[in-house]
């Protein structure tokens, strides 16, 4: 995972893009795959950098709004009787660029003391 983290940073830095999205993109990979091992990615996102953070905000947003492919396929699909169910894994990667490429404001305000 630290191989392909470091890999999309040195991409996006090479692009001469703000690589702070890329700190949260441990917990967007393990989501599909596994609800409680993308909450633990969260939750040490949030120990290393804040919770209050951009990165903690981000990556909060990532593990709440997306839903685990294998529950998604086995429940969701099979009760209407979806045979073909290659755009789920469509689905799921444009929902993670789509998160990790919000505007930085939406996910830095304050809150009001």
């Amino acid at each position: 995972m630290d191989l392909l983290v470091d890999g999309i940073t040195a991409v996006v830095a090479w692009m001469g893009l703000d690589t702070s999205f890329t700190e949260a993109l441990p917990t967007a990979f393990m989501k599909p795959l596994s609800g409680s091992g993308s909450r633990g990615m969260m939750i040490d996102v949030m120990t290393v950098h804040g919770a209050d953070s951009f990165v903690g905000r981000l990556a909060c947003c990532l593990q709440g709004s997306t839903d685990t492919v294998f529950y998604v396929l086995a429940v969701y699909f099979g009760s209407v009787g979806v045979k073909n169910s290659g755009m789920q894994s469509s689905a799921d990667s444009l929902q993670i660029l789509s998160e990790a490429s919000l505007p930085s404001s939406w996910l830095t305000f304050s809150l009001p003391e």
